[in-house]
């Protein structure tokens, strides 16, 4: 077993290949193997292996709900269904006990046609998969699904049947051993957290809707290594409404640009929503709070600083900050992460540029972002402590 774990980890993880792009070769691996097996049967064998058609059509629609819809999970998706559906008359035969007699020259053309597809978007996979966050960058980071409103309020959820309606996941360094910043911990139990109260900088940061948080990870990883709790929210976890807009956002950026403002104000309730969860004024007024934006949420992050004192300040990466600073970030897609390294078919499609120069293996991006995030709170903490 050993051998085998060791074998798995340099043929993937040594390669920078994530959980999700190794569940993609592993569904694309069963569909090459149920298109394959047509040169291997003889007549008078039971049809076993055609059961991988569903297999792998349930382990990619079981991934869906690990991972945040895609247009690759969505090729991949459409190429397992098809699979399964030229192979359905095959599954109905195994299921009635029915040995194979032979196979139409219909489905030997569809096999082979199959085969050809699975190996180019196989090759697609890898060549445009996301990187993982560096090795060297030691941070610990717990995920938290929230239920709410901007107007409810936000609580964790409680049961199955309780709606998820944001994501939130913190990060911070390895060697921080305090405990979490928790929903008005502080407020709620003053003396189990008195003796206990976090020191890290918190960090705020609301995802522009055009992305989701495994694409910023890069940067907030990098950041929370840097001495800072992030945590980092994603309002936008109704399937149909977020995959349109991140439709609209590669296909039809005008449409987002014409509600722009309207993206901007909502931005800022988040936020609100996010201070009010972790306890608001009271509770976070003896913390350097700062809020970092990304996007049409970096105005949101700099309406919500305007309204709360205790707010140390904000940063919108590629953008403005709280001191009037403008900084640019060469490459950045406003609105999208470290696209090089978490998405590059996004790159590609945004930028124009070829394949292979859509990707980042130097991880520029989100070191950039992150520590020119780190020099601009620092500065503007500084700032504060003059005054």
């Amino acid at each position: 077993m050993k051998i085998k774990v060791e074998l798995v980890f340099n043929l993937f993880y040594d390669k920078f290949m994530t959980d999700s792009v190794i569940i993609d070769l592993l569904v694309l691996s069963l569909l090459l193997a149920v298109n394959f097996r047509l040169f291997f049967m003889t007549r008078g064998q039971q049809d076993v292996a055609v059961l991988l058609a569903p297999v792998a059509l349930g382990i990619c629609i079981v991934g869906l709900f690990a991972w945040d819809f895609s247009l690759p999970k969505a090729v991949i998706l459409v190429l397992a269904f098809v699979v399964f559906i030229e192979n359905s008359y095959s599954l109905w035969r195994f299921c009635n006990k029915l040995y194979v007699d032979y196979f139409s020259p219909l489905l030997w053309l569809v096999s082979i046609v199959n085969i050809l597809v699975i190996l180019g978007v196989g090759a697609l996979v890898v060549l445009l998969r996301p990187l993982p966050v560096a090795s060297d960058v030691a941070v610990n980071q717990r995920r938290v699904t929230l239920s709410g409103s901007v107007r409810s309020g936000l609580a964790p959820r409680e049961g199955f049947f309780e709606t998820a309606d944001v994501m939130l996941v913190q990060y911070k360094p390895a060697s921080d051993a305090a405990p979490w910043s928790e929903r008005g911990a502080r407020i709620e139990n003053p003396t189990e957290f008195q003796g206990a109260t976090p020191v890290l900088p918190l960090v705020l940061w609301v995802t522009d809707g055009r992305t989701f948080i495994e694409r910023e990870e890069p940067v907030a990883a990098t950041l929370a290594s840097l001495g800072y709790e992030v945590v980092v929210a994603d309002f936008n976890q109704k399937i149909i409404a977020s995959s349109r807009m991140r439709w609209k956002g590669l296909f039809s950026p005008e449409e987002i640009a014409g509600q722009e403002a309207t993206l901007q104000r909502e931005s800022s309730f988040q936020y609100e929503a996010l201070i009010d969860y972790f306890g608001g004024e009271r509770g976070l007024s003896s913390r350097k709070v700062f809020l970092l934006g990304d996007g049409y949420t970096g105005e949101g992050a700099k309406a919500a600083s305007l309204l709360h004192p205790f707010v140390a300040g904000f940063y919108s990466i590629n953008g403005e900050d709280s001191l009037g600073n403008h900084s640019v970030i060469p490459g950045w897609s406003n609105g999208y992460g470290p696209l090089g390294e978490t998405a590059p078919w996004v790159n590609y499609l945004i930028n124009k540029t070829t394949l292979l120069e859509s990707r980042d293996e130097s991880r520029f991006h989100s070191i950039a972002a992150a520590y020119q995030t780190h020099k601009i709170f620092s500065s503007i903490f500084a700032a504060k402590e003059d005054l």
